[in-house]
């Protein structure tokens, strides 16, 4: 018998979202079936095997699209066109790194040697960067930003910004997918407000409350800013946010959890900033309808203070 998972379920045995599953069903990697009628997405072994191929995939580093171009093709010569261009790229990113430790042992064994080492740092690390510029510009490099926190690939540009106070209209929504029940509420709302077009209105939301071991059932809070003519409904309450200072990177809907827990790294790894007890937020940059989904990029707001 072909047992039937919940979308809840599935997600904590394989220690991804939910949104990242409905990410892959949203762009027709897997599917899911509705049992009676019900709200909640099943899927059957056949879509929890899928999902454990897709997640192999990503951890060898196959990006979204590659995977869809395996999956979509019939042609094994194809598929292993694919693999092997992914194989290749793999191995002169070792190159590239192999060589970036080549420059950092240099680094050490200059000025291991040196007799006066504070004096040779200078004209030893501008001797490495004229020499060897294309190496130290590289991609591959992890950059540390002005602010002192480290650059990673699923994470965006990170800055820091502080956020004034807002009135902004809200929404929670409690089930095992609230993120769409929330912002199918909010939208709704906004068209009747006239509120989609204007240029300063912003979407953000975050976990109320959060989900808990053992409970596929979470709640998820939208807000949108709004001006002080527009009131709420039965549904849509209204309040002020008082603003703060933030660690803000961005990234996409379907890495958002590791992206969270990077960002979170990266500030306990700072020695200029802490996290703070204020708000947490995920500001949705919304293009279109049709961006409402695991593809549309998302800012992270980490609430912050100086130490």
């Amino acid at each position: 018998m072909n047992t039937l998972v919940k979308i809840g379920e599935l997600s904590k045995q394989l220690n991804i979202s939910t949104r990242t599953l409905r990410y892959y069903e949203e762009i027709g990697l897997i599917q899911s079936s509705r049992i009676d009628e019900s709200k909640y997405r099943h899927y059957d072994s056949y879509a929890i095997s899928r999902m454990n191929q897709i997640l192999l995939l990503r951890r060898l580093s196959f990006t979204v699209k590659e995977i869809q171009e395996i999956y979509s093709s019939q042609d094994s010569e194809k598929i292993l066109t694919i693999l092997t261009r992914k194989l290749i790229g793999m191995k002169s990113e070792l190159v590239e790194m192999g060589n970036l430790a080549q420059t950092i042992e240099k680094l050490i064994k200059v000025l291991s040697l040196s007799a006066n080492k504070k004096d040779n740092i200078i004209t030893t690390l501008e001797n490495l960067y004229s020499c060897e510029r294309e190496l130290l510009d590289n991609e591959t490099v992890e950059l540390v930003s002005s602010d002192g926190f480290e650059n990673k690939r699923i994470l965006g540009d990170l800055r820091i910004i502080k956020l004034h106070p807002m009135r902004v209209a809200y929404y929670i929504a409690k089930s095992e997918q609230p993120e769409n029940d929330a912002w199918a509420v909010m939208m709704e709302w906004v068209k009747k407000n006239s509120l989609e077009d204007l240029f300063t209105t912003r979407y953000l939301g975050f976990d109320n409350p959060s989900p808990t071991q053992g409970n596929s059932i979470y709640g998820y809070e939208v807000w949108t800013t709004v001006t002080d003519d527009i009131q709420g409904n039965d549904d849509i309450g209204i309040k002020v946010f008082k603003g703060g200072l933030y660690a803000v990177a961005n990234t996409k809907m379907y890495d958002i959890v590791q992206a969270w827990q990077q960002l979170y790294k990266l500030i306990r790894n700072s020695d200029e900033y802490e996290i703070t007890d204020n708000q947490f937020l995920e500001e949705h940059i919304v293009v279109s309808e049709d961006s409402w989904s695991g593809n549309m990029q998302v800012d992270l707001y980490c609430p912050i203070r100086k130490l």
